[in-house]
């Protein structure tokens, strides 16, 4: 049923943000990212677009929002290699490869803080990313709906939603193997 101007405002409601690494893109931004939005970062080859996905992957799971992150460049141990390296101040390849013992003891700290707020997809899952995505979305929203449950709280479905970032590095390859998925 259609609905006219007055009927539509009546319904709004607050678009939650997930915010950024950087305090200027959040103001710009009005907050963060925001769920009606789809954002494209462009640029030659290295400058840094991946890099700043990882930055905005590690601001989003340490504001408690989960992350996809779609490689169809990297696996997704080199996708955790450069979040660590970054995140560590080390470079990618001594967080995978370090042997002291310090820096493993921190890397393994750091894969477990991440835990299950962060996803990697590779270019084979890529494939089929949408059904990756719908089934890591639906992991979150139905702990969401037994972590309320176990507090007596009944969600309404709209209470349902958990914010969630996907990243999407390389779209151009991704693109071309999922035409289809789009609208």
């Amino acid at each position: 049923v259609p609905l006219n101007a007055q009927e539509i405002w009546a319904k709004r409601k607050k678009l939650p943000a997930i915010p950024t690494f950087s305090p200027k893109l959040n103001a710009i931004f009005g907050g963060g990212f925001r769920s009606t939005g789809v954002y494209v970062c462009s640029g030659g080859p290295g400058s840094y677009k991946s890099s700043m996905a990882l930055d905005f992957a590690d601001a989003a799971i340490s504001a408690g929002n989960p992350v996809i992150y779609v490689s169809a460049e990297l696996t997704p141990q080199l996708v955790m290699a450069r979040l660590m390296g970054k995140k560590l101040n080390m470079g990618w390849l001594e967080a995978l490869d370090t042997e002291d013992q310090k820096k493993i003891d921190e890397t393994d700290a750091l894969a477990q803080q991440y835990g299950e707020y962060l996803w990697v997809l590779n270019s084979e899952q890529s494939r089929d990313y949408t059904k990756h995505i719908t089934n890591i979305y639906a992991r979150f929203v139905d702990a969401n709906i037994k972590h309320n449950a176990a507090k007596g709280i009944e969600l309404t479905p709209e209470q349902q939603h958990v914010n969630m970032l996907i990243i999407i590095d390389y779209i151009q390859d991704l693109a071309a193997t999922c035409a289809d998925k789009f609208d």
